[in-house]
C-alpha cells in the first residue's frame, strides 16, 4: 500500500481538522486517551449543550476552520451577563418564514400567493426556513437552536427526496490497537479494500474514501464526516442526485486488529422495506443546512439534527442547533463581517409532489412542539410558540399547472354536418400521449349510443398538443374512403367527454376537470346528412348544393365529399337516394 504524509493528524469531532484538536504526528491512535462515553443531549441544562457547541468546530466541510472560528474551541458556555430573560413575553421574539426554491436556492415564482411546480421526483424542489429576530437592535443576537414543523393541508401529496446515509463504526477499542487491518467491501461486490491500521490510525477518513473510489464510487457522490463519540464513528453521506430515494448496497466493513474491536455499519435507508413509504430516521440527514447568510453558504445548524416525516400531516420537529460564539455577540460573533443578515435560513429540505394537485397544498410553517424547539441568543429560557410570529410569510401555497383545452374544431373547420369525419382537439400545451388513447368517448344523444371506436391521432405544434378523432363501429357510417372520405358519424347529437385524469403534460400536471363539449346548440357537435351548411336542417338551399355535385367524381372540382353520403368516390343515385330520405328533416 502506497506510503502516506503522516505529519498531520486529523479531528474526530465532526470528521474536520481543527488547530484546537490536533495531535502531533507522533501520537498514534492507540496512544489517544479514550473520549469519555457522551452523546446524550436530551432532558440536559442549557449550559452543557452551550458547552458542547463551543468545542464543535466550524461548518464548512473538511477545510480548516478560519481564525474567526478558533476560540469557539476554548469558549466557555454563554455567561449570565449575555442574558436577557425575556422569552415569557407575549411580544413575538421571532418571525418564521417558509420559501420554495429551486436547487440554485434561487425563489420559485409567486403569482397571486401561489408557486407553480411539477409533478415527480424529477421535478423536485426545495423549501427553506428561515427567521428573523424581533428583538431590538443590539438584543437581536439570533438564534442558536431552531426546530419547527411543515404541515400540509392534503395528506400524501408532499414527499421529501432523500438519499442514504451509512455509519461505520469501529468499536471504542480500536483506540487499544496497534496493528492489523480493516476490509471495506459492499454488496454484491466482488472485490475488497484492505487498509492498513497504520493508515487508519493516521488518515481514517480518507482510507474510507479510498475504500468507496475502490468499490466504484466517485468523489463527488459522497461526503465523508466524522462524529463526536467515544467510539470511531464514521459516517458517508451518498450525495449525487442521482441516488435520490434509491436504497444503495450497504457497506461490508471487517476488522482484523491485534486486539478485538466490535465493528458495524448502520444503515439509514431513504425508503422503508416497501420501497415507497420515506424513511423517517434519514430525514435529519437530508437537511442541507448550508447558509445563504452565514459566511458564504457554510453550515450553521447542522449539530443535533432532526425531525420525522408523518405523509399525513407533513414534516414534525425538523430543524438543528448552531455554534456560541466564544466571546459573545450571537450569530454576528460567528460570522466574517460581524453582520446578521435576516431573514437568516436555517435549512432547506428538497422535496416533491407524488401527483397532480386538484386544488392548492398549502404548506405552513408552525413551532415545534417538540424538545426546546427554539433557543435565541440572550435568552435564558426556551422560546414559547406564543413568541413566535407565524403569518403568511411562513406559508406556501402550490398548485400544478392545469393542461387546459384551447380549442374544439369539427370537420377541420368546415361548416356542413352533411359528413363529420373527424373532431380535432388542441391542448394548451405538450402532453404526454400513451393516456390519451383513453381519455375520450362520444355518445349519440339522440340514440343513446357510445361511438364503438374513437381512433386517436396526437400532434406537437408550438408546444401544444393537438389529437384528431376519428371514428368506427357503433354509431358510425362505414364509408370506403379515408379524410373526408373517411368513416362519419351517424346522424345525431354528440357529446364529447374528456377525461381530466388521462390529460398530463409532460411536465407531470394533470387537468383537474372533465371537459364535457356538445350539450349546448353552439357547439354544433351534430350530424344530419344532407345539411351542407350545418344550419340543423336540409333544405331547399342544401338541394341546390347537391344538385351542383350530382354525378361528379372525386378529383373534380364541382365533388363535394360532403354528399358522397357511402365515400366511394362520387355523388350518384345512391347518394341521391339517401338525400331524399332527409330532406326537410331538422334535428
Amino acid at each position: 500500500m502506497a506510503q502516506k504524509d503522516r505529519s498531520e493528524r486529523k479531528c474526530l469531532i465532526n470528521g474536520r481538522t481543527s488547530g484546537c484538536h490536533t495531535q502531533s504526528s507522533e501520537r498514534s491512535l492507540a496512544a489517544r486517551p479514550r473520549p469519555t462515553r457522551r452523546r446524550r443531549l436530551v432532558g440536559e441544562t442549557l449550559e452543557p449543550r452551550h458547552l458542547l457547541a463551543t468545542l464543535a468546530d466550524a461548518p464548512g466541510g473538511a477545510a480548516v476552520p478560519s481564525p474567526e472560528f478558533a476560540p469557539a474551541c476554548d469558549a466557555a458556555p454563554i455567561n449570565a451577563s449575555q442574558i436577557a430573560a425575556t422569552a415569557n413575553a407575549t411580544t413575538p421574539l421571532v418571525e418564521y418564514f417558509l420559501t420554495a426554491r429551486d436547487f440554485e436556492d434561487q425563489l420559485l415564482p409567486v403569482v397571486n400567493g401561489e408557486v407553480e411546480v411539477g409533478v415527480g421526483i424529477e421535478n423536485s424542489f426545495f423549501l427553506e426556513v428561515a427567521y428573523s429576530d424581533l428583538r431590538t437592535f443590539g438584543d437581536d443576537l439570533g438564534a442558536f437552536g431552531v426546530h419547527v414543523n411543515l404541515d400540509v393541508s392534503q395528506p400524501g401529496l408532499l414527499q421529501p427526496v432523500l438519499r442514504e446515509t451509512q455509519r461505520i463504526i469501529f468499536g471504542e477499542e480500536i483506540y487499544s490497537a496497534s496493528s492489523g487491518s480493516a476490509a471495506f467491501t459492499m454488496e454484491g461486490a466482488s472485490q475488497t479494500y484492505v487498509a492498513d491500521f497504520a493508515d487508519i490510525s493516521n488518515e481514517p477518513f480518507a482510507e474510507v474514501k479510498a475504500a468507496l473510489n475502490f468499490l466504484g464510487y466517485q468523489p463527488s457522490q459522497y461526503e465523508v464526516i466524522g462524529l463526536p463519540s467515544s467510539d470511531l464513528l464514521i459516517e458517508v453521506r451518498f450525495v449525487d442526485p442521482a441516488f435520490a430515494n434509491i436504497d444503495l448496497p450497504n457497506l461490508i466493513v471487517t476488522s482484523n486488529f491485534d486486539v478485538t474491536v466490535p465493528t458495524s455499519v448502520d444503515e439509514f435507508s431513504p425508503l422503508l422495506a416497501d420501497g415507497v413509504t420515506p424513511n423517517p430516521d434519514a430525514l435529519r440527514f437530508n437537511l442541507d443546512t448550508r447558509s445563504r447568510t452565514f459566511n458564504n453558504n457554510q453550515r450553521f445548524f447542522y449539530l443535533l439534527n432532526r425531525g420525522t416525516i408523518d405523509m399525513a400531516s407533513g414534516f414534525i420537529d425538523v430543524g438543528g442547533t448552531g455554534l456560541i460564539p466564544a466571546a459573545g455577540g450571537g450569530v454576528r460573533g460567528l460570522t466574517q463581517d460581524g453582520q446578521f443578515i435576516e431573514p437568516f435560513d436555517v435549512f432547506r429540505l428538497e422535496v416533491f409532489l407524488t401527483e397532480p394537485l386538484r386544488s392548492p397544498l398549502i404548506i405552513n410553517t408552525t413551532p415545534s412542539a417538540g424538545f426546546e424547539p427554539l433557543l435565541l441568543f440572550g435568552e435564558n429560557q426556551v422560546v414559547p410558540a406564543e413568541a413566535v410570529l407565524v403569518d403568511a410569510d411562513a406559508s406556501v401555497t402550490l398548485v400544478t399547472a392545469e393542461p387546459t383545452v384551447q380549442q374544439i374544431v369539427i370537420n377541420e373547420g368546415a361548416s356542413s354536418r352533411s359528413q363529420v369525419t373527424s373532431v380535432t382537439v388542441t391542448f394548451g400545451e405538450t402532453l404526454q400521449t400513451e393516456p390519451l388513447q383513453s381519455a375520450f368517448t362520444l355518445v349519440n344523444t339522440s340514440t343513446s349510443t357510445p361511438v364503438g371506436l374513437i381512433d386517436v391521432a396526437a400532434s406537437l405544434n408550438d408546444g401544444m398538443t393537438t389529437v384528431t378523432l376519428t371514428f368506427d363501429g357503433e354509431s358510425t357510417v362505414n364509408r370506403n374512403g379515408i379524410g373526408a372520405q373517411g368513416n362519419s358519424l351517424a346522424d345525431g347529437n354528440y357529446r364529447l367527454h374528456i377525461d381530466a385524469s388521462d390529460i398530463r403534460s409532460v411536465r407531470g400536471f394533470e387537468m383537474f376537470r372533465d371537459v364535457v363539449f356538445g350539450e349546448q346548440a353552439v357547439d354544433g357537435l351534430f350530424r344530419l346528412y344532407g345539411d351542407s351548411d350545418g344550419d340543423r336542417d336540409v333544405d331547399g338551399q342544401d338541394y341546390g348544393r347537391f344538385g351542383l355535385t350530382f354525378l361528379a367524381t372525386a378529383g373534380q372540382a364541382r365533388f363535394n365529399a360532403q354528399l358522397d353520403s357511402d365515400g366511394d368516390g362520387d355523388v350518384d343515385g345512391q347518394d341521391y337516394g339517401r338525400f331524399g330520405l332527409n330532406f326537410l328533416k331538422r334535428i
